[in-house]
């Protein structure tokens, strides 16, 4: 429904348009009777109606498509009333207004392209208005007074004529949104009108002040221009002055004792910082801070002297500097910025102004100050090359190219010239910060969200995110504090996942893990890991096996649909080399391996049934030198293979491909049976034979 009007001499009677026509209600609205007698074809999208207020059984109807048309008989008859009407889009009436001095004047405005048109004879014919009207654009609402037309243009606000139309001017002057949706004019008052704007197309930054029990608001206040603004830090000095850091993409931003005052050219975010004094309240100072480019500031702090401090990401290579560290962008360029530091005194003059980057894409996240007025920044970067000093970690832990980006964190001197110290903060996957804090020593804390599994951390952590979880009470409680899966860039980026595990039975804190980004071993039951990958090119291990009798033998079957690097790999040296073992294995997508446990030269390997047809179970009894096929084994997809350790010969293998399906041979593969799983309805993943009780699976 595009519109309502009413009768004005019987308001219960209504009339509604709508894309399928004009309905009428003589009963306020309780029912509805179509009135679409037009003699076109179809039924005209009604996108305004019209009452003669003198007249009321004389209705005029606006169409999208089909022009005007007029009904003297209270809408049961419609006669197309468009002679003469011109303009860029004549058949779209978006608006009719009625002047009420002389009902037989009246105007049209125009959808889409616009448009005016004027009758001053019932809508007999038509003139179009073009004199001083804005063209190509829609005419959303009108009004007429007995003094006055007004009309309300997209993107142009509203315009008035006090002569029916001859001359048009502006009529703005306040109206801080040039889109208004919809005019009236105050009954009995015609110097009052009302109009409604699409306002909430822009966001404005806003800044508020609650008082100490929360209880109030103090102050509170919109910060912007007729834009799109976002403030994203805010801090407050000693006199309870407001400092504000954001983003704007406003031509008239609020500026104030600015070093920059005027927005780049282009259509992107520009930086800004804002003082704001509450109780006066005004802008102390207001800057942008900006280059030709895209630039955010994302961060505010002051220190004891209310000196102020921000920091953000550019991607200008002609950002706002002075007295720099680093005077020029080291990342600029359509996929890459740099993060900045800027220092202006409490009035918002310049002290420094640096990028702080390497050769891809920084962001400044936080930002703090001591006493001495040495600032300290922290962001992400994915560069390998930013700037360090001092490091605790000097070295991009997220890869050789960047793809995982890495926290930092920066201590710049007092004039912005050097640095202090500047550190990579991160692991092997994405780690980024959000705040930064100092106490009374200047020690600093920053927190943000790591998604490594190696991310830098002291032992003892209430929390990290090992993949390996230990119990020494018979599962009644679990733990991951230990430390070292992880490790440098993987051949398998993503998350780490332990798949396999092995004890040395001689040695029982020895134990071996096999996960997505390779084998890692403890000595000291689980606490500290190493990888242990020589001779792995690929490390995704689905399956990890050792010798008990010689336990510093160990074999992996190492997985990937597209081959490269898969295989048996076998180590003689507890995991320290690893060399493959795959003579006769054609298979790319192995799933699982078992050893003898009496005969341990002898091992199975379960490989999944694409794309090779025949047996998907292989053999070896010479300690993976050559394997061969199991001639007629049943199972198409083994998940899992284990060997009863009752009686060595008897294996039991689970097969993903069947929901009922578990194979036992009772002669090491000769011969096969399968044992039904009665009222399963999933995949059937694993197996496990007693080493107590002979057949109990």
């Amino acid at each position: 429904m595009s519109t309502i009007v009413f009768d004005p001499a019987t308001p219960s009677t209504m009339y509604a348009g709508a894309s399928n026509g004009v309905f009428k209600s003589t009963d306020s609205g309780a029912t509805w009777i179509a009135q679409n007698n037009f003699s076109v074809a179809g039924t005209p999208n009604v996108r305004a109606l019209a009452i003669d207020p003198t007249s009321p059984l004389t209705i005029y109807a606006g169409t999208s498509n089909n022009g005007l048309f007029k009904s003297t008989n209270g809408g049961g008859v419609w006669t197309a009333m468009n002679s003469g009407m011109g303009g860029p889009n004549p058949t779209n009436v978006n608006v009719i207004a009625i002047d009420p001095s002389n009902t037989a004047t009246l105007y049209t405005g125009h959808g889409f392209s616009g448009g005016i048109n004027k009758s001053t004879n019932g809508a007999a014919s038509w003139t179009p208005l073009t004199n001083e009207v804005p063209q190509n654009n829609s005419v959303n609402a009108m009004v007429a007074t007995s003094s006055a037309v007004y009309a309300a243009i997209s993107n142009a606000g509203i315009i008035k004529s006090t002569n029916g139309g001859t001359n048009w001017t502006s009529a703005n002057s306040g109206l801080w949104s040039t889109f208004v949706r919809t005019l009236v004019v105050r009954p009995n008052d015609s110097s009052t009108l009302y109009a409604g704007t699409g306002s909430g197309f822009f966001t404005d930054a806003f800044v508020t002040k609650l008082n100490a029990a929360g209880s109030g608001l103090l102050f509170s206040t919109l910060l912007g221009g007729s834009n799109e603004e976002t403030g994203n830090g805010i801090a407050v000095d000693g006199n309870g002055n407001i400092y504000v850091a954001g983003q704007t993409t406003s031509l008239n931003f609020p500026v104030a004792n600015a070093v920059q005052s005027a927005p780049a050219s282009i259509n992107c975010f520009d930086g800004f910082v804002t003082k704001i004094n509450p109780s006066a309240p005004s802008y102390a100072f207001s800057t942008y801070l900006r280059g030709g480019g895209c630039d955010t500031a994302n961060s505010v702090a002051v220190d004891s002297s209310a000196n102020v401090y921000v920091t953000g990401t550019t991607g200008s290579n002609d950002f706002l500097i002075a007295n720099a560290f680093q005077p020029t962008i080291s990342g600029g360029g359509c996929c890459s910025s740099d993060a900045f530091v800027t220092k202006l005194t409490t009035d918002g003059a310049m002290i420094y102004s640096t990028y702080l980057g390497g050769s891809s894409a920084e962001t400044g996240f936080a930002i703090t100050a001591d006493s001495s007025g040495h600032a300290y920044v922290t962001g992400v970067t994915t560069s390998t090359n930013f700037p360090t000093m001092n490091a605790i970690q000097p070295i991009m832990g997220g890869g050789p190219f960047g793809f995982n980006p890495d926290a930092f964190v920066t201590k710049l001197t007092d004039g912005g010239s050097a640095l202090v110290y500047s550190t990579y903060l991160g692991g092997s996957n994405s780690d980024t910060v959000r705040g930064i804090a100092i106490d009374s020593a200047n020690n600093v804390y920053v927190a943000g969200f790591s998604d490594s599994g190696d991310f830098p951390l002291v032992a003892g952590a209430l929390r990290s995110k090992s993949p390996m979880y230990k119990s020494t009470d018979g599962a009644a409680n679990w733990n991951n504090d230990n430390y070292g899966f992880g490790g440098s860039f993987a051949t398998n980026v993503g998350s780490l996942s332990v798949t396999a595990l092995a004890i040395d039975p001689t040695q029982p804190s020895t134990v071996y893990a096999g996960s997505t980004n390779g084998v890692f071993k403890s000595t000291n039951g689980g606490r500290t890991w190493s990888a242990m990958n020589n001779g792995l090119t690929n490390r995704n291990v689905v399956a990890l096996v050792i010798n008990p009798s010689a336990p510093s033998t160990l074999y992996v079957a190492i997985s990937n649909f597209f081959g490269g690097g898969t295989g048996v790999y076998k180590s003689t040296d507890g995991g320290s080399t690893w060399n493959p073992r795959n003579n006769g294995i054609i298979h790319t997508e192995l799933l699982s391996l078992a050893i003898d446990p009496v005969t341990p030269n002898t091992l199975y390997l379960g490989v999944n049934f694409c794309c090779v047809t025949g047996s998907h179970i292989y053999k070896t009894t010479d300690g993976g030198d050559s394997w061969a096929p199991i001639a007629n084994a049943p199972p198409l997809s083994p998940a899992a293979i284990v060997l009863d350790p009752l009686n060595h010969s008897t294996i039991y293998v689970a097969d993903q491909a069947s929901t009922t399906a578990v194979y036992k041979s009772p002669d090491a593969g000769t011969t096969w049976q399968t044992l039904v799983l009665t009222g399963s309805t999933t995949s059937v993943r694993s197996v496990a034979a007693s080493p107590v009780t002979a057949g109990l699976l």
